[in-house]
């Protein structure tokens, strides 16, 4: 797999630990120095919160607020690699999340993210996530 493909195992790695609510894998490529914030549709923002333990609390507290049963999915699309190196790379991407409303699919969100990765001992870590979520 090359480096690009590495970087998007890694988000996917992610959303596919949202879907499942496991926090362990949410969170298992975020670099020790991770900044994480939030922009609300609203205006407020959240963060930025500093290292992995502030993300995973933030995190574990979130999760308890999604319904049982609600089956949400993240669907990650249109990632765009900028300012490329070995070593560090911006990605920007969109994220749809879809619920399951009687037995249909129901869009209820969507936002656009930024990520800063760094690569760290030969893995591909998140160093800064931003989130800015438009519904």
């Amino acid at each position: 797999m090359g480096e690009r493909g590495q970087i998007e195992n890694a988000i996917l790695t992610w959303f596919i630990g949202a879907d499942q609510h496991d926090l362990g894998l949410m969170t298992s490529r975020l670099a020790n120095d991770v900044r994480y914030s939030i922009n609300r549709p609203d205006g407020s923002q959240l963060g930025p919160l500093i290292g992995p333990d502030a993300v995973r609390t933030y995190l574990a507290e979130h999760m308890k607020l999604e319904p049982p049963g609600k089956n949400m999915r993240h669907l990650v699309s249109n990632l765009y690699f900028l300012n490329e190196t070995d070593a560090e790379v911006e990605v920007n991407y969109y994220l749809t999340n879809v619920a399951v409303v009687d037995k249909r699919p129901v869009v209820v969100g969507h936002g656009e993210y930024r990520d800063r990765w760094v690569k760290e001992s030969g893995r591909w870590l998140c160093s800064e996530r931003v989130n800015t979520a438009l519904s």
